[in-house]
């Protein structure tokens, strides 16, 4: 006597659809993660290059001049004056 074959196929499709959705769901969660941590960032240097025009450095200085106690961004941007910059810079 054969066992039916209804409950295999049924169960196999179960999971089958599980684990169609779950690597959907994981890479959901990370794409969900990685937009939080990229608002953030955004939003600090755009606090940063705020506070640094209106502290008075204006655009050519602003977001790539590292402060006295070397923190902050300190980019490494394209200059947007024309004045020579030394070596190293």
């Amino acid at each position: 006597m054969t066992p039916p074959l209804t409950a295999p196929a049924i169960g196999g499709l179960a999971l089958g659809a599980l684990f169609f959705w779950v690597p959907d769901l994981s890479v959901v969660r990370a794409a969900e993660q990685r937009r939080h941590e990229l608002r953030r960032a955004l939003s600090c240097y755009l606090d940063t290059v705020a506070m640094s025009l209106a502290g008075g450095r204006g655009i050519p200085r602003g977001p790539t001049h590292r402060g006295p106690d070397r923190h902050g961004l300190g980019l490494r941007a394209a200059p947007l004056d024309d004045r020579p910059r030394p070596p190293g810079r």
